[in-house]
């Protein structure tokens, strides 16, 4: 690639592709999302479409965001463009790249100005990890006249009707986020907080991927369940503990114990080897811990 920033691109007229077809468009409209909704999300984030409001999802992850927003887009047969900037997104993936490819000077369109063009949900995962320059852009996008000028193109993009954007921050406990600017927060008029579902809650999720099985086994579900919320308490209130696990954990240990996996052996493969990431120490600490739990009691799994 050359560095566009000793080249004025426009100068040389560059081709712009990235621009997609119909196909393209559609492969890119979800399909059998398996999202429960618990809290009517779906219907108020398709109320804040319909009013042409942005949306700003709240709350730590594994809590499927990115699901809701998933069934939005295929309820509303919208295509969704994602980014996820806890990637370390920058801004010539945001806007666009020039490159130079047999002497002939090209311009690929980048995911928000393709989003804008095809009318789609631009979905921006963990916006509050994004590079203050990205920041920048993202205002200028977000901005009442809803287009975004491309200096290497010479060309002002402009959303097509119906473009919408949902976006996500972590709470600031998350490693990498950073406070987001005002500027960036008053852009989305609704704001919705959503933390981790309750016991209930995250049972029927089980229920709804594993059926009657869950129930069979409910003393070690609802133990791990504990287990998941004593963590998740302990990361939100700084109590040396790193990792909180998600339903994604949970849905690991009921397919293991499905699988045949002993419980406890199933739980230590799900979920506390992770913590070795931290160091022994901090795997120790959630050994025992779900080791006092699973004494507690009758257990099928021991």
């Amino acid at each position: 690639m050359v560095n566009s920033g000793k080249i004025r691109w426009i100068d040389y007229a560059p081709e712009i592709i990235g621009l997609e077809s119909e196909d393209e468009i559609q492969e890119k409209m979800p399909r059998d999302t398996q999202y429960l909704d618990h809290s009517d999300l779906l219907s108020i984030l398709k109320k804040a479409y319909s009013s042409h409001l942005y949306a700003l999802l709240i709350g730590p992850k594994g809590t499927g965001k990115t699901l809701l927003v998933q069934k939005v887009a295929e309820e509303l047969k919208m295509p969704m463009y994602s980014m996820n900037f806890s990637v370390g997104i920058r801004e010539e993936m945001f806007i666009g790249t020039p490159w130079l490819e047999d002497n002939k000077m090209m311009y690929r369109l980048g995911v928000v100005p393709r989003s804008m063009l095809n009318g789609g949900i631009l979905y921006l995962d963990e916006i509050n990890s994004a590079d203050p320059d990205v920041l920048v852009r993202l205002n200028e996008v977000l901005d009442d006249r809803r287009q975004l000028y491309i200096p290497d193109i010479g060309r002002t993009i402009k959303a097509k009707d119906g473009w919408w954007v949902v976006a996500t921050i972590n709470p600031l406990s998350s490693r990498g986020t950073k406070v987001l600017p005002e500027q960036i927060l008053s852009r989305f008029g609704i704001k919705i907080a959503i933390d981790y579902p309750s016991e209930s809650e995250e049972i029927a999720i089980l229920e709804f991927h594993y059926g009657d099985f869950i129930r069979e086994h409910i003393s070690e579900i609802k133990k791990a369940i504990t287990l998941a919320n004593i963590l998740r308490k302990m990361v939100r209130e700084n109590e040396e503990i790193i990792y909180a696990p998600s339903i994604r954990e949970l849905m690991a240990f009921a397919a293991l114990l499905k699988a045949g996996v002993e419980s406890r052996l199933a739980l230590e493969i799900a979920l506390e080897n992770v913590y070795t990431i931290w160091g022994i120490e901090e795997k120790r600490k959630v050994g025992e811990l779900i080791d006092s739990l699973w004494n507690r009691g009758d257990n099928n799994g021991r």
